[in-house]
């Protein structure tokens, strides 16, 4: 078979332009390239493992579990074990009629939470915590995880007031006010009321990557998908300086990359004043202000009511009907129940559907013109599985995309 894909050059070869101030806690391309160095190494060990993504047949708990679900695979057929009692996951291969646990682990591990993650990793394979949805790899002898919040940097009316502002944040907000966006679309000729011009920005919500490739003939589940843009991985940062070279540690190396302390630069207020302008500090910052703008108290707690509003969460515990307030909503599944169509939702609805680990969602209908379901790939939702429905404008069918099935 051909050998797994591996990162294109532009992957590995990123470098940081506009560097951030907190280099700690900043993701640089340096951390991309270790993960494209993964990725690579990884399709190393499918590749000599001979793992055909066309003969995956999918997860299971046991050997035994798989030999009863698939007794007749083709030759060389694999599978992933995840075992119920918390033992390392590992590939089991098809070989001579009969399923068989191979020496390779796993390349990619699911597991449920961080308690269900074993005390210690193997490096060079990917551990993904579910519900934290954090990716963790081992290496320097402990757990590093990636999607972490870094620190808080400061805020802007900080940054102004160390660069020489007086005044309490209102007022320094007062100093940054201009025209409202709904102002300037007045003024480029829009007709109607600020709630009628915040609905003329709504579209219709696009495909998933994974329906696209559904579209485009791909067939399997959402994680098998995934899996399937697994590339290879090739050789560490470290291994290629020592295939170069390099003599010492992997800590003498990263030591060795550790360059001086550059020059500062010139701040903006400094940079105005090499352009040719005159002026002390407070004067420069007055250049900065704009002409204020005439939103009123009023107008802007409605506009802050409207985004709280756009960004709700309701929690459903008993069957019901669709209603237009569950517009741009999440609702959150906490039971084994049914939402019903009732026909009459607004030209423009949707709403994002989450299930949580004691519910299960069935999309249901009422009898009546513009009530019909189109949902192509079901129109159940199981636990912990998320999709989305909308309105569709042409013909008013409710339409849902996602995890669906029948």
């Amino acid at each position: 078979m051909a050998n797994a894909k591996k990162p294109s050059i532009n992957i590995s070869g990123k470098r940081n332009i506009n560097p951030s101030i907190n280099r700690q806690t900043e993701v640089t391309a340096e951390d991309f390239e270790e993960i494209a160095l993964i990725l690579t190494d990884h399709a190393d060990l499918i590749d000599a493992a001979n793992l055909n993504p066309e003969k995956f047949y999918k997860f299971h708990t046991s050997l035994a579990t798989l030999s009863a679900a698939r007794p007749n695979a083709e030759e060389n057929g694999w599978a992933v074990i995840i075992p119920t009692n918390g033992n390392a996951q590992f590939v089991a291969t098809f070989e001579n009629g009969q399923w068989i646990a191979s020496e390779n682990e796993a390349p990619v591990q699911f597991f449920n939470s961080i308690a269900d993650r074993p005390d210690e990793g193997q490096e060079g394979i990917f551990y993904i915590v579910k519900d934290e949805k954090i990716i963790y790899l081992w290496y320097n002898n402990k757990w590093n995880g990636f999607g972490k919040d870094g620190n808080n940097g400061l805020t802007a009316y900080q940054v102004a007031v160390s660069r020489g502002f007086v005044g309490t944040e209102d007022e320094w907000l007062e100093t940054l006010k201009g025209k409202s966006a709904f102002e300037i679309a007045q003024a480029n000729g829009f007709q109607g009321t600020e709630a009628e011009w915040i609905e003329s920005l709504g579209g219709i919500q696009g495909k998933s990557a994974y329906q696209v490739a559904l579209d485009n003939g791909f067939e399997g589940t959402e994680s098998e998908w995934l899996i399937s843009l697994l590339g290879p991985q090739g050789k560490s940062a470290y291994q290629t300086a020592l295939d170069n070279g390099f003599e010492g540690t992997e800590s003498e190396w990263l030591t060795s990359l550790i360059g001086g302390k550059g020059d500062p630069g010139l701040s903006a207020y400094q940079d105005w004043l090499s352009r040719g302008n005159q002026g002390t500090f407070e004067e420069f910052l007055e250049t900065l202000k704009g002409p204020a703008g005439d939103v009123t108290a009023a107008q802007l707690e409605t506009a802050k009511q409207e985004a709280i509003n756009e960004q709700k969460i309701i929690t459903v515990a008993a069957s019901r009907d669709l209603a237009d307030t569950d517009h741009k909503a999440i609702l959150l599944i906490t039971a084994s129940l049914t939402l019903t169509n009732p026909g009459n939702l607004r030209a423009n609805f949707t709403c994002d559907i989450d299930v949580t680990s004691t519910g299960q969602a069935t999309i249901n209908d009422t009898a009546g013109d513009g009530s019909t379901l189109d949902f192509p790939g079901g129109k159940i939702l199981e636990f912990n599985k998320m999709g989305t429905i909308y309105r569709r404008p042409d013909d008013a069918r409710l339409r849902g995309k996602g995890e669906f099935i029948e």
